[in-house]
């Protein structure tokens, strides 16, 4: 199976063409000013990087996935699948958390903010309610196995349903986080 990479969006700064006495706020984000043509939002560099930090998390969580099913049914890594099982929730639901209260509210009370856009931001909501489910099953799923609880390697079917549900999981994540870059992050600029 080929894994198709995920481009790093291309976040332009804002310029600034203010030729005046500086305004500066004691370090404080602006968000009021107004984005460029194209741009959506403008936030800071601190939340984009938070944002960045989370996608990573979530690639390298996909990344391990991947291995693991890669790996059935008969040279699976018990401790890989338990800390993968560890790592899913929380990996998931932080980011997920992150967007909804602090990224997603800047953008949908910019003053650029489209029908588009909400559409957007409502679809990534829904998509994070379907990937906390999936990644809570999955995660019990990848706690039986590493407990012994269920035996990949002794039932084609058992291997083909983890299979299923690993690929399911990783690529629609993957999915998610390439649409977040494409569609949201490519129309985001960024002020200090």
């Amino acid at each position: 199976m080929s894994v198709h990479p995920i481009r790093e969006s291309i976040v332009q700064p804002m310029p600034t063409n203010d030729t005046g006495p500086s305004n500066d706020t004691g370090g404080a984000s602006d968000h009021s000013k107004k984005p460029e043509p194209g741009l959506i939002a403008t936030v800071s560099v601190e939340l984009l990087q938070r944002l960045h930090a989370h996608h990573s998390s979530q690639l390298t969580l996909c990344d391990e996935l991947e291995e693991i099913a890669d790996s059935l049914p008969d040279q699976i890594d018990y401790i890989r699948c338990m800390r993968a099982a560890k790592m899913l929730d929380p990996a998931v639901r932080y980011a997920h958390r992150f967007e909804e209260l602090e990224l997603f509210p800047l953008l949908a009370n910019s003053e650029r903010t489209s029908v588009e856009l909400q559409r957007s931001l409502q679809r990534l909501r829904f998509e994070h309610l379907e990937d906390e489910s999936f990644a809570e099953e999955l995660a019990d799923k990848l706690l039986d196995i590493a407990e012994g609880r269920i035996v990949p390697s002794g039932s084609t079917e058992q291997a083909e349903l983890l299979g299923y549900m690993l690929r399911g999981f990783f690529e629609g994540l993957r999915r998610h986080i390439a649409f977040e870059r494409d569609h949201i992050l490519s129309r985001i600029g960024t002020i200090n």
